[in-house]
């Protein structure tokens, strides 16, 4: 497979911070809003795209970033949530006192 070179970018990379990036808001937000998981995908992937399109990644990098950026929002969801329960349990045991 070969990569068409588009940008003056120097150095070398694995991973794409732009599908890292994406990836992990895709999936952290259609978390909390179910309706926009299709389009927050979508956009993902375009980005995605663009980034091996303008010959900046390889495809390899685009997927470790994705994978990366999925795994990291997955972890920030299951902290945003145990978060809620934590808030929501110390609301509950205190009384109200004007």
């Amino acid at each position: 497979l070969e990569v068409i070179k588009r940008s003056n970018a120097h150095g070398y990379s694995f991973t794409s911070n732009h599908a890292t990036n994406m990836f992990g808001l895709a999936l952290y937000n259609s978390k909390f809003f179910p309706r926009a998981t299709a389009g927050l995908f979508s956009l993902a992937f375009l980005v995605g795209y663009s980034r091996v399109y303008n010959g900046v990644h390889f495809p390899s990098d685009i997927i470790g970033g994705a994978l990366w950026g999925l795994l990291i929002s997955f972890l920030f969801y299951l902290l945003a949530k145990r978060l809620e329960i934590f808030i929501f349990r110390e609301s509950r045991n205190r009384e109200f006192k004007p």
